[in-house]
Parts: C-alpha cells; structure tokens; sequence
C-alpha cells in the first residue's frame, strides 16, 4: 500500500490499519493461518526501534495492533534493506558474493547494508547511505540537508534528472 510523499504519523497509521484489515479479510477468506508476520520498515535500526527517522511509525503501536488482530502469530520488524539483502541472498539462485561485502539498494531511498558468511537476519548490519553529505550546495533531500547521496542517486532523482516517471525506473531494476 502507497505511502503519501510527506507521511505523517497519522497518514502511516491509515494506512497500516487499512493494510492490517486487507490482510487479516484476505486469510480469513481463503481460510490461511498464518506462521509468522514480517514487518520491514525503512530506516529502522536495532538501537532504534521505537523511534524511525525516515518512515513515522510507531513500532510498539504497529506490533501491539498486529498481536491483537493475528493472536499467537510471532512478529517481527527489520530494516528494509535488511529484508531486500536476506531475499537476495536466501532467494536468489547463485547470489554472486561470498565473504563479506556491502549490499546496496536504490529505491525512494539509498540503503546498504554489510553481510556475511552468516545468513542470520541478526548478523546483516544495517548502514546509512543515503543521508551522507555527498557535494555541498546540492539538490535538497527529503531529510532537509542538501547535497545527500539519496537526493542524487534514489529512484526519484534519477527519474526527475533523466525526465521519466519513477515507475518506468522501478520496473527497469
């Protein structure tokens, strides 16, 4: 489900409870109990995980509303490039890197994150790309610092920089 550009806790809140209700409305209709839930949020550290600087979200709200529609269903949250790394590196037949290296993700944002041998969740460690100062006197970021990797490199730059929309970039990853 779509995101307004500027969310606001309030916006993210709509949004999730709609999410929640499709979902729970989706597995009561095809009669699916579910194993577990993933919840992937971007910007979301381990030191962090009650206050989110990109995405306002709630985590404690978002995981009580979870518990209390899927009861016995264990939850868990992860950073979004955490998620992307471990679908690449568990999904993807032949993941071309072994050792340790950093994984990169362009979207609405720019996300790495370093992995290892380990293919634990808990061992990939999430790093914080897109808000480095890349050229002072650059384009304004959605953080409000100028000249940030992401406000050159993210889908949206790219698409507003080459002329396209973004969805045209999206498709072409």
């Amino acid at each position: 489900m779509r995101l307004p550009k500027t969310p606001t806790v309030e916006s993210v809140g709509r949004v999730f409870r709609d999410a929640q209700r499709l979902l729970k409305d989706w597995t009561r209709r095809r009669r699916i109990e579910l194993a577990q839930i993933g919840v992937s949020v971007p910007g979301l550290g381990r030191l962090s995980e009650l206050v989110n600087p990109i995405i306002p979200c709630d985590i404690a709200l978002v995981r009580g509303m979870l518990c209390e529609a899927f009861p016995d269903v264990p939850i868990e949250f992860t950073n979004s490039v955490v998620a992307h790394a471990m679908f690449h590196r568990c999904r993807t037949e032949n993941y071309p890197l072994d050792g340790a290296h950093l994984f990169v993700f362009v979207g609405q944002g720019v996300a790495g994150v370093w992995v290892d041998d380990a293919i634990e969740a808990d061992a990939l460690l999430p790093v914080e790309l897109g808000h480095m100062v890349f050229g002072e006197g650059g384009p304004r970021c959605r953080c409000g610092h100028v000249g940030c990797v992401e406000a050159y490199t993210s889908i949206p730059a790219l698409a507003e920089l080459l002329g396209v929309g973004e969805g045209r970039i999206a498709a072409t990853r």
